[in-house]
């Protein structure tokens, strides 16, 4: 499968994105552009007077700063997947310095190197220095698919797999952040119950490689249902 352009919508900015359902193959395809507007004083960003405070307008301008690097880890991710999209929610602690001293990630995207990317990007931001001590900031934003996506499934739709799986995926955590105990796995079955990409998110910090491999390796030796030529978006909850 070739990738189709995608259109980056942030929902920061109240961008639109329209989604198309023509998957007919395109030669040659762009990086994926977002038509940024003005964002209205009520957006998914929050600005948190934790200990100390950040200018709003300032976190704004850095959030649209960041739009062509985003735009680029979601292009390369979706080469050969055009059917990925979905939501990010961040929350960050700013550092008196301006620097992410932590931040915490939930996605339902379902692409590990998506997700990492982005991540990684996110972690790297310089803010403003916040004034009277460190600060928290929130923020969500999404992408669409350019291919829809013809069944959501659930842990049901795995059938008597299902219980093993899941046994599985448990003894992949240990408990800590880099292999939490609960998190939400989201993955794609492709036609021939083929699968796809697989993310992982705990709402924290980005889990580690090792235990991504785990949860991987787990779902890929899991019997699949066949989606018959369709693809399936599978969304489910760990824990213990």
């Amino acid at each position: 499968m070739k990738l189709l352009p995608i259109l980056l919508a942030l929902t920061l900015f109240s961008a639109c994105t329209e989604k198309k359902s023509d998957t007919t193959p395109k030669k040659d395809p762009e990086p994926p552009k977002t038509d940024a507007k003005e964002p209205d004083k009520a957006t998914n960003v929050v600005i948190e007077g934790d200990l100390g405070t950040i200018d709003e307008a300032l976190v704004r301008k850095k959030f649209a700063e960041a739009r062509d690097e985003v735009s680029a880890c979601v292009h390369k991710g979706v080469e050969d997947a055009e059917y990925v999209g979905g939501d990010f929610h961040f929350t960050f602690r700013i550092a008196l310095d301006g620097t992410v001293k932590t931040l915490d990630m939930r996605s339902n995207v379902g692409h590990r190197d998506i997700e990492t990317c982005i991540y990684q990007f996110a972690k790297g931001l310089q803010f403003p220095k916040p004034e009277g001590g460190e600060a928290q900031v929130s923020f969500s934003w999404s992408f669409n698919a350019t291919m829809d996506v013809q069944h959501q499934w659930n842990q049901g739709n795995l059938g008597s797999a299902w219980t093993k799986l899941r046994s599985k995926l448990i003894r992949c955590s240990d408990g800590t952040v880099e292999a939490p105990s609960e998190y939400e796995v989201v993955f794609f079955v492709l036609p021939d119950a083929e699968l796809g990409p697989v993310g992982v998110s705990s709402g924290k910090a980005l889990p580690s490689d090792k235990f991504y491999k785990c949860v991987r390796n787990a779902i890929r030796d899991a019997k699949r249902p066949d989606p018959l030529g369709a693809v399936a978006r599978v969304v489910i909850s760990i824990a213990p």
